[in-house]
């Protein structure tokens, strides 16, 4: 673990930190240069060394910070109450919009391409995960489970199951649809498509 005591709290602290964030998020570590750092936060290079005397601590706290921001409240909107259609649908819903963020896909760019130098980032930015999303989900899936709406064994599993195929469907989003066509709303189709492929793969009939 870094040691937080190198780092200097001033006054423009937040603003160094603020453009070494718009750089290291737009150019990963290594391609993020201290002069585009120090520009970017409108500060010359010595007042950017007097806050962060390296590079590498500068990098986890600018992404320690954009994980905090990305997980201040969980995307997960509470399903009590509500049969697993439509609530498994409104919640991936709301969970595809957190994903497709471009700050948050920024961020998670650059965490999987740094992931070999700094493990402990991935390491953090999945036990986040697992709290504001797999666990909330695994919840409402529990619940749908004790109500019979549907069959699971390990409804952690299925959470992880179902935010892949959410995920993996809005990362294909850049690429043309075969026929040309334009999804006018593509995070709640891609959810109501995986919420219907969870419903009928996992549905007493399925069973």
């Amino acid at each position: 673990m870094r040691d937080r005591q190198t780092i200097t709290r001033g006054r423009k602290f937040d603003q160094v930190r603020d453009g070494a964030s718009a750089v290291f998020l737009r150019d990963g570590y290594a391609g993020a240069s201290v002069d585009d750092i120090a520009r970017a936060g409108r500060v010359s290079k010595a007042t950017l060394y007097s806050y962060f005397p390296d590079k590498k601590l500068m990098f986890q706290e600018v992404l320690e910070a954009a994980m905090a921001q990305a997980f201040a409240s969980s995307p997960v909107v509470a399903a009590q109450g509500v049969s697993i259609d439509p609530g498994l649908r409104d919640m991936l819903n709301h969970i595809g919009l957190w994903i497709v963020r471009p700050q948050h896909l920024r961020l998670q760019r650059v965490l999987m391409a740094e992931s070999e130098r700094f493990p402990g980032l991935l390491q953090s930015y999945r036990r986040q995960l697992d709290d504001s999303i797999m666990a909330p989900l695994t919840a409402a899936f529990e619940t749908w489970r004790d109500a019979g709406q549907i069959v699971a064994g390990d409804c952690g599993q299925l959470a992880r199951l179902t935010f892949s195929l959410l995920a993996g469907g809005l990362h294909l989003l850049s690429l043309p649809n075969r026929d040309g066509s334009v999804i006018e709303n593509p995070v709640a189709q891609i959810a109501c498509e995986t919420s219907d492929m969870v419903c009928r793969a996992h549905g007493p009939r399925a069973a």
